[in-house]
C-alpha cells in the first residue's frame, strides 16, 4: 500500500492536538465575585494584599471603606477608614505590594492640604504625614500620580496657570518627602505639548513632551524630557532628542530601572500620522543623555498589505 505523507503528518497533528489540548484548557482558572453596584461618581481600587487576598478600596463620596475578600473573592470583612473631618477628597489609593497609601486632600482655613495615609493589608491605620500645605491656593488642584516600578515611591504632580508644574517626590516606604519642585515651561500647551510624566524607583521626575509634531514643521520635530531628583543634584536638567525630521505618534515611554535608561518606542511617519511608515526605538543613560540611540525600522512590504 501506499502511504500519503501529508495524511500521516495531519493524523499526528491531530494526536498531539488532542493529546495536549487538555492542558491548554486547564491551565487558567477563572473566579468571579458576586456582583457589586456601584454609583457613577464613586472611586474603586481593587489592591491585591500580598496574601492571596484582594482588598476593595471604596470612596462613595460620603463613606471611604475597604472590603476584604478571600481567595475565592467571597467578602470577609469590610471596614469604614476615618479621614480628616474637612471634607477630604481622595485623590488615589496605591497598592504597595502589601500595605497601601491614600493620597487625599481637606482644607485647613480655606487653603488645600495635601496628606497621605498608609494602611496594612487589615486596612489598619500604620502612618500618616502632611505633604504640602498650599498657602497661596484657593482652588482644589487636578492631581495626578505616577507609581514607581516598585511601588514604593509616587510622584505628585499639577499644573497651575495652564504652564506651571509643581511636583512632589514621596517614599512610601519611608513616608517622607523626598524633594519638591515648582517649574514654567515656556510655549506649553497642555492638549499639544504633554506626553508623559515618570519616576523610577529613586523617586526621579521624567517629563516628557513632544514638540512641533506636525508636517508643516517636521523637520524641527524632537522630543524634550525634563529630568530632576537626587540624579541631578536636585537641579532641572533638559534634555532634547530630534526625531530626524519623522513624525511620531503612539509613543509610550518608560523607565527601565534595571539598567538606568529612559526606553521609548512608537511609530513614525514622513507625511502624516494616518499612516505609519515603520517604528522606532530610543533609549539613553539617565545621567548621561549622550549615550542615547534612536534607531527607526521601516516596515517590510508584506507587513502593511
Amino acid at each position: 500500500p501506499v502511504v500519503n505523507p501529508l495524511a500521516m503528518k495531519k493524523s499526528s497533528f491531530h494526536f498531539l492536538l488532542c493529546l495536549f489540548l487538555p492542558l491548554f484548557l486547564s491551565s487558567q482558572t477563572v473566579t468571579v465575585s458576586d456582583q457589586l453596584i456601584l454609583k457613577d461618581e464613586a472611586y474603586y481600587e481593587v489592591i491585591p494584599d500580598g496574601r492571596g487576598n484582594v482588598l476593595l478600596f471604596l470612596d462613595q463620596q460620603n463613606k471611604v471603606e475597604v472590603r476584604g475578600y478571600d481567595h475565592e473573592l467571597r467578602k470577609r470583612w469590610e471596614r469604614e477608614l476615618e479621614l480628616d473631618k474637612k471634607r477630604p477628597r481622595v485623590i488615589q489609593a496605591v497598592p504597595m505590594g502589601s500595605d497601601f497609601c491614600v493620597f487625599y486632600e481637606f482644607r485647613h482655613k480655606l487653603q488645600p492640604v495635601l496628606k497621605v495615609h498608609r494602611y496594612s493589608p487589615g486596612a489598619n491605620l500604620v502612618d500618616s504625614t502632611t505633604i504640602h500645605i498650599f498657602e497661596k491656593l484657593f482652588y482644589s488642584p487636578n492631581y495626578e500620580i505616577v507609581v514607581s516600578e516598585d511601588k514604593q515611591t509616587a510622584l505628585i504632580w499639577f499644573i497651575e496657570d495652564m504652564d506651571k508644574f509643581n511636583v512632589f517626590s514621596f517614599s512610601m516606604k519611608n513616608m517622607e518627602l523626598l524633594w519638591e519642585t515648582q517649574f514654567t515651561v515656556d510655549d506649553f500647551l497642555y492638549q499639544r505639548d504633554f506626553v508623559q510624566m515618570l519616576t523610577d524607583n529613586e523617586g526621579n521626575m521624567y517629563l516628557v513632551l513632544d514638540r512641533k509634531n506636525r508636517k508643516a514643521k517636521a523637520d524641527e520635530h524632537h522630543f524634550e524630557v525634563f529630568v530632576q531628583g537626587d540624579l541631578t543634584d536636585g537641579l532641572m536638567r533638559r534634555h532634547l532628542i530630534n526625531m530626524a525630521n519623522y513624525l511620531t505618534f503612539d509613543v509610550l515611554w518608560s523607565f527601565d530601572n534595571l539598567n538606568k535608561n529612559l526606553v521609548a518606542a512608537g511609530l513614525y511617519s514622513v507625511n502624516n500620522t494616518m499612516r505609519a511608515e515603520g517604528y522606532f526605538f530610543f533609549h539613553a543613560k539617565a545621567d548621561d543623555f549622550t549615550s542615547q540611540q534612536l534607531k527607526f525600522y521601516e516596515f517590510e512590504d508584506e507587513f502593511v498589505r
